[in-house]
């Protein structure tokens, strides 16, 4: 295990490198939110779905731009709505 997390700490951050830059939110390749949320709940007893529906509903927000930026502290990301 140990050597596999090794192996981790020396790939990752090359890899990770590969998601810095601008993104921009392709609504017509992305997955349908309510359509997932809607599957992720459907498990739960029926009293509590709402619930549920509304903290995920909340909390899942497809920002149109995205930028990542990789510093010595780490990466950061920056979402805006425009």
């Amino acid at each position: 295990m140990k050597f596999a997390l090794l192996l981790l700490a020396g790939v990752l951050p090359h890899t990770l490198d590969l998601y810095t830059g601008h993104w921009k939110l392709d609504a017509a390749a992305s997955d349908n939110i309510e359509k997932a949320i809607e599957t992720a709940i459907e498990p739960i007893n029926f009293l509590s779905r709402p619930i549920a529906r509304g903290k995920l509903r909340r909390r899942s927000v497809a920002f149109p731009n995205m930028t990542i930026t990789k510093t010595a502290e780490g990466f950061q990301s920056y979402m805006s709505r425009d």
